[in-house]
């Protein structure tokens, strides 16, 4: 008897349209206002790319953060103030076939009751058709899921503060410079956050920049920035003059650094 060997492969997109096995969804980050009660229909596109048709199963899925950042996602409903069960979708399954694409339509109708800022998923996965899973030929079975990450926000009860927590710097052999940002999102709905790190020279001199890694940071939770720069290496002391900003609001900090005789980093 054949045996049946299933292989699944698990993809999922927060901030950038992912292509997967072909398929692609769009946007990656859908973001809702709601006030006052008011319904309102947000689309969410399939595509597949690929020279194969699949099957499309659709739903909507919770996210929860431990301390450390990792993401969970659980079934629909679970958390508190869960926005799932406030979202119905057009489609719960369909056929795509190869080289098409299908609009899912969101209907939200969010009460004044959830307060804050609150995050969901809408996932889509695929399989092979019915007729392609009964097939002898058939030895594998692939399954792909992507999703676009739902940002829902009642602007009249949010409340934002967030920081940097930690700065840490690094030294490659190879003179690169890696600074990251531990960020705190204190705030009781979503940011995005990013920054910017100019580095000076001991007398002051401007050595160059680097941009930090734009990143979501969900309510009360966790984030990290992340930046890389090479340049010339000596001993002296430096600093790293940072802007870090989120939600139109923008903070400098100095982290002063030194390098020895030796090009090893000293203070970090």
């Amino acid at each position: 008897m054949t045996k049946l060997i299933k292989i699944f492969f698990l993809f999922t997109i927060f901030l950038f349209p992912l292509k997967a096995f072909a398929l692609t969804v769009s946007p990656a980050t859908l973001e809702i206002i709601s006030t006052k009660n008011q319904a309102q229909i947000n689309t969410v596109k399939i595509y597949n790319e690929g020279r194969k048709k699949y099957k499309i199963v659709c739903y909507l899925s919770d996210v929860t953060f431990d301390e450390k950042g990792k993401k969970t996602f659980l079934n629909s409903g679970i958390v508190k103030n869960s926005i799932t069960k406030y979202i119905k979708l057009s489609e719960n399954s369909f056929v795509l076939e190869a080289g098409e694409s299908k609009e899912v339509f969101l209907n939200t109708n969010i009460p004044d009751s959830i307060k804050g800022g609150n995050t969901a998923i809408l996932f889509f996965q695929s399989f092979p058709p019915s007729e392609e899973n009964n097939s002898n030929n058939k030895r594998i079975i692939t399954s792909v899921r992507v999703g676009a990450t739902i940002l829902q926000e009642n602007p009249e009860s949010i409340y934002v503060k967030s920081r940097v927590d930690k700065i840490s710097l690094k030294k490659t052999k190879s003179s690169k410079l890696f600074i990251d940002l531990d960020i705190l999102n204190e705030s009781n709905t979503h940011i995005f956050a990013s920054g910017y790190v100019a580095f000076l020279g001991e007398a002051q001199n401007f050595l160059g920049s680097v941009k930090l890694t734009k990143t979501l940071v969900t309510a009360n939770n966790k984030g990290k920035l992340k930046g890389e720069f090479k340049f010339p290496i000596e001993k002296g002391k430096y600093q790293a003059l940072i802007t870090y900003s989120y939600r139109d609001k923008n903070f400098s900090i100095i982290k002063p650094f030194e390098i020895d005789e030796k090009g090893d980093l000293l203070t970090n």
